[in-house]
């Protein structure tokens, strides 16, 4: 059996890679839940909280379809790269019973959302690695989604009295972190401009095609 090459071992590298560190930042230990190691738990949601973001988790789909040559292929893959990536998170969760058994069911929202958004996510991710200004407005898609997340989900209101001084803190560190990486990764995409990446050709970049084109005319 031949390795994974070209853009598919990138795209399993993201997906395990996400789905990996975002599952041992979820990892509550037992001193946390009796109110010790108050910063080490700040520093965990904070970080917890960036890798489980919407913003990580639709970057993923972006990421495949813009590894892809045809459109089609990545709607298919920004879908297939979005479900890996829960799979491995809690099928590795549950196996290490980190989750509960039947955590996979209890979730299954989250699979209906990436069978949802994230073959539209993969689409956006492959006309951001073409040219144009059109192009520029798509690798702005996933810095401004950063910028706004923390807005949606409510990370600088009041909490009420009481609330661990953890959470709160790390739900608004965490919100920041997501903004500032969002402003830097948008300020750096209007600096390239509507030039777009420079890409190389490999497997889905034409690369079967080409060979089975030139095995016909020798």
């Amino acid at each position: 059996m031949g390795r994974i090459r070209g853009p598919w071992k990138s795209i399993a590298k993201a997906c395990v890679g996400l789905a990996l560190l975002s599952l041992l930042f979820n990892i509550t230990l037992h001193a946390e839940l009796e109110g010790d190691l108050q910063t080490w738990s700040f520093v965990r949601k904070t970080i917890g909280n960036v890798l489980n973001s919407g913003t990580a988790w639709a970057a993923i789909a972006f990421y495949a379809g813009w590894k892809m040559a045809k459109p089609w292929m990545a709607f298919l893959l920004g879908v297939a790269a979005a479900v890996a990536t829960l799979l491995i998170h809690y099928l590795v969760g549950s196996a290490l019973h980190i989750y509960q058994a039947g955590e996979v069911g209890m979730n299954g929202i989250w699979f209906l959302a990436a069978m949802v958004l994230c073959g539209p996510m993969g689409l956006v991710g492959w006309l951001a690695a073409r040219r144009g200004w059109l192009s520029l407005l798509a690798r702005l898609v996933v810095p401004l989604g950063a910028m706004m997340e923390p807005f949606v989900l409510g990370k600088f209101d009041n909490y009420p009295p009481g609330r661990p001084w953890a959470v709160q803190y790390s739900d608004v560190t965490s919100g920041i972190i997501l903004i500032v990486l969002g402003v830097l990764a948008a300020g750096y995409v209007l600096w390239r401009g509507p030039a777009g990446p420079r890409r190389r050709r490999g497997r889905a970049d034409g690369g079967i095609e080409k060979r089975a084109s030139e095995s016909l005319v020798s």
